[in-house]
């Protein structure tokens, strides 16, 4: 039941990637864009209306689902045992956590000038694609137009992790689990995107939009 229900999320995920909306969605469906010569960063308003529609993204939910699911495959938070009731703790925490992450990043983001969005690589090839892509993980790109460590999706993701185990049983609170935690955090936000990066070559050779 759990792997019918992480496919059907994921069917979801064109109507966030496609999003073909106004000037303002324009801005916000852009979750990622390609390099551009004339750069356009985004209005403070943008990259609010930006992380509320990121909040209730099908992506979003995946990731959540997927961060779950792997948990539950590693018995994290034991006490919260297996089946459907193990799962679906697991992806309330998992989704909370996700929400004080974007919470937090998004507020930093403004403070730092920093752009939400994920910009594809533009070399050719999977592998320079895909070290591209999981590079984004840790570089933003500046309203400037420059690139500098991710500090806003680091305070966000540091966050998530260390709020998120408050509502865990107290002896799972420890430094391995922290680690834990952040480990995830930082493969799932990784795999996201590298999907994200080949997600436009998958649609069209398989999907045909």
């Amino acid at each position: 039941m759990r792997i019918t229900m992480i496919l059907l999320l994921t069917l979801l995920v064109p109507a966030s990637v496609r999003g073909e909306t106004n000037e303002t969605a324009q801005t916000l469906k852009t979750a990622a864009i390609s390099p551009a010569p004339y750069y356009s960063p985004m209005t403070p308003g943008g990259k609010i209306h930006f992380y509320l529609q990121s909040s209730v993204d099908p992506i979003s939910i995946f990731a959540s689902a997927f961060s779950a699911g792997y948990k539950q495959a590693a018995d994290s938070v034991p006490e919260w045992g297996q089946g459907m009731e193990g799962y679906g703790k697991r992806f309330a925490s998992s989704f909370g956590q996700k929400a004080v992450d974007r919470t937090v990043r998004s507020g930093m983001q403004i403070l730092l000038r920093e752009d939400p969005r994920y910009f594809y690589s533009d070399r050719q090839g999977i592998r320079p694609r895909t070290l591209h892509a999981i590079g984004e993980t840790f570089v933003a790109r500046k309203d400037s137009g420059g690139t500098r460590p991710n500090y806003s999706w680091l305070a966000g993701m540091a966050s998530g992790v260390y709020i998120s185990h408050q509502w865990h049983p107290e002896n799972d609170r420890t430094a391995e689990d922290y680690i834990f935690s952040t480990a995830v955090s930082i493969g799932v936000q990784s795999a996201k995107n590298v999907f994200t990066e080949f997600w436009p070559d998958i649609k069209k050779k398989f999907l045909r939009r």
